[in-house]
């Protein structure tokens, strides 16, 4: 009986859904002409929408009175003068490219779907029963081919809207750039003068720790030993936290054979460093690498019992394998320092810290990637506002490594992930404080790092000329924000899809969704796009950082 059961269980679903199905074509043979007049409305709809933002970008470019005239008379001469087609150039700028495609592909669309409605009868007329038999059945086969059409036409109608809008925004600051007097540009400099310097400083914070993880970087080169035996020199950056001044968080890897055994140290270290001072013959006679003697003044008191170690005689500096052995099973905090003479500075690096940022229980053996945790049920694993303050810290990764070793190219989204908890649980609340980027030492390749190869086969310059793409980091970045909005990974090659899809983005508000439009396209309102310049950095802080941390706090 079992057996008959289970034969005709999927026998008895099989029949509801051809039932549901059925139903379904037999309405739409009843009411065809009412279903044609509703996809008839849809396109005039869209239609309409395309007309409206045209009519728009008419009234920005031309005088009142000339606009006018065009809007009220489609066959209006002056819709084939080349002066019309120069000034539309000369409005859009950089966007004339992009908005001369969306224009082509809504007028493909729309023609497309007007011609495949039109062999349906029209509404007031009476058609034999052949043909309209014939539109009855073409309408149930076809309606979904036909929805499909009507939303495409309707994301290249909002891609249009989106472009005419943010030309407009960038001919509003490009008039405010070129106002010469000091009395009309006098409230608009009280304005921005305060923000740029309020943000100036965490500017400066975060050039520092570019600069503390490139030297870090370059010590590391210098430091790791040329063993064959050892497959992976590297790590991982913490790169998500709120910046700091003097210091950045590094854990650092060793794997192989050595010694017919396996190898395989992991440890975490503070990082800090201060320039040499005045160089002597004495201080140049010692060993690059060494012991301190003591606790630094800048380190957490250690735990009751623990010894500093016993300063040793100089010797030959010790590979990082070497040191990373020692420190992990001393029994206490050790602090090691490296003097590169090149860089003329003193890099020091202090293991096992106690800063209760990063004094967690971790399990830093396999980082998440973060493209994991996108493919999980977003509401299971995270709330709204949690994934503002990870795109947050995704963001200040960016601008603390954009310029850095530390941060490959082409590998913004894959390269990110966190760290787990020693239960192996998934808790993206605690978690978000060990967001971190890997570090390869010595050309390898991270065994943990899930790299695009096809990412860097993509021409810079294509991008740029053919997507009008104006900055790769931010553009990047963008979709990361796009990604953790939707809470599924975007493929960044796909500049179309990733266009549409921020348009049409409705996740976690209005402001998340103007900040990834923002880093896509650029739109900061300042002439520059390289990220190393402090005007478009402070921009950042203020149109990205600060909306954001307010909806971060506001947001459950």
């Amino acid at each position: 009986m079992a057996e008959i059961a289970l034969g005709v269980v999927p026998i008895f679903f099989g029949a509801v859904r051809g039932f549901s199905l059925l139903r379904d074509k037999l309405h739409l043979l009843r009411h065809y002409r009412k279903e044609v007049k509703w996809l008839r409305t849809k396109v005039e709809v869209q239609s309409l929408c395309f007309k409206s933002e045209v009519h728009h970008i008419i009234i920005d470019i031309l005088d009142t009175r000339t606009a006018q005239s065009l809007i009220t008379d489609d066959d209006h001469t002056y819709w084939k003068d080349k002066d019309l087609e120069g000034q539309l150039r000369r409005h859009m700028g950089e966007l004339h490219p992009e908005f001369h495609r969306a224009l082509e592909e809504v007028k493909k669309a729309l023609m497309q779907i007007e011609a495949k409605l039109a062999v349906f009868a029209t509404p007031d007329t009476t058609s034999p029963i052949f043909q309209a038999t014939k539109d009855k059945f073409r309408l149930a086969f076809r309606k979904e081919e036909y929805k499909e059409d009507i939303a495409e036409l309707k994301e290249w109608v909002a891609e249009l809207k989106r472009i005419r809008k943010l030309a407009r925004a960038m001919q509003k600051s490009a008039v405010l750039r070129g106002k010469e007097t000091e009395k009309e540009n006098s409230e608009c400099v009280v304005e921005m003068e305060q923000p740029f310097e309020r943000d100036l400083g965490v500017v400066k914070q975060y050039r520092r720790l570019r600069h503390l993880s490139s030297s870090c970087q370059s010590v590391l080169e210098r430091w790791t030993c040329s063993s064959s035996a050892h497959s992976y020199h590297g790590g991982r950056l913490l790169a998500g936290q709120s910046p700091r001044q003097d210091s950045i968080f590094l854990v650092l890897e060793t794997s192989g054979r050595q010694d017919s055994g396996t190898l395989s140290t992991r440890l975490l270290f503070k990082v800090q460093s201060q320039p040499l001072g005045l160089l002597t013959p004495e201080s140049l006679s010692h060993a690059s690498f060494e012991d301190l003697d003591g606790p630094s003044p800048k380190r957490k008191r250690l735990s009751s019992g623990c010894q500093a170690p016993v300063r040793e005689q100089p010797r030959e500096m010790a590979s990082l394998c070497q040191q990373l052995q020692a420190c992990s099973v001393a029994s206490c905090a050790r602090s090691l320092m490296y003097v590169d003479l090149q860089l003329r500075e003193r890099v020091q690096f202090e293991a096992k810290p106690q800063e209760p940022e990063v004094a967690g229980d971790w399990d830093m053996r396999k980082p998440v990637p973060l493209t994991q945790l996108l493919g999980c049920s977003p509401h299971s694993i995270i709330l709204d506002r949690e994934r503002v303050q990870l795109a947050l810290a995704v963001l200040r990764a960016t601008l603390t490594n954009h310029s850095t070793p530390a941060w490959p190219e082409g590998c913004l989204l894959e390269g990110i992930a966190l760290f787990q908890d020693e239960k192996g649980e998934i808790n993206v609340s605690s978690m978000l404080n060990t967001l971190n980027i890997p570090v390869v030492i010595g050309g390898g390749d991270s065994p943990d790092m899930d790299m695009d190869a096809e990412s860097v086969t993509v021409s810079e310059e294509e991008l740029r000329f053919t997507y009008g793409i104006r900055n790769l980091t931010l553009y990047r970045l963008g979709t990361a924000f796009l990604s953790i909005g939707l809470w599924n990974a975007v493929d960044w090659k796909d500049v179309a899809a990733v266009r549409r899809k921020a348009a049409a983005l409705d996740s976690l508000g209005t402001k998340f969704k103007d900040t990834v439009e923002r880093l896509l396209y650029s739109n900061f309102g300042v002439d520059t796009t390289d990220l190393n310049d402090e005007r478009l950095q402070v921009e950042i802080l203020r149109t990205v950082v600060a909306p954001l941390e307010q909806r971060a706090k506001s947001r459950r």
